[in-house]
């Protein structure tokens, strides 16, 4: 299964990419990137984020996607668009996944669970609880 998430300047993404390995059904990720706001100097805490993809890109066991993006054609739809482009059209199931939160192999099952209801065309999981970062 393919996960689509979108980044850029955000160290978070570290973390993520490490819990996204450890869920099962994920053998792929698509990081659409926006490239002009990406590893911004001027920012408190600049991250490199196709720096740091091509990093683990040796290690990991995701196959990883970078589609980079200018400041003008970026977006969550066109960044959204721009990873299903990436994902082979016989996928049955792809994830989208923000990069502001961390999500266990438990919470992935029950979206899984939740798309492959016979009469659903997408899941949606809502996670009680949780104490996501701003």
């Amino acid at each position: 299964m393919f996960a689509i998430l979108r980044s850029y300047n955000n160290r978070r993404i570290e973390s993520l990419m490490h819990n996204l390995e450890s869920i099962e059904a994920i053998d792929a990720v698509v990081v659409v990137i926006n490239v002009d706001k990406d590893n911004n100097q001027s920012s408190d805490d600049p991250f490199d984020t196709v720096g740091f993809l091509d990093s683990i890109q040796a290690t990991t066991t995701l196959n990883i996607k970078c589609v980079s993006l200018s400041d003008s054609e970026y977006g969550w739809s066109k960044a959204l668009n721009a990873g299903i482009a990436m994902v082979p059209v016989e996928e049955e199931f792809v994830a989208m996944i923000s990069s502001e939160v961390e999500i266990t192999n438990d919470e992935f099952e029950q979206l899984l669970h939740a798309a492959a209801r016979p009469d659903s065309s997408c899941g949606y999981a809502l996670y009680d609880g949780r104490d996501e970062e701003p």
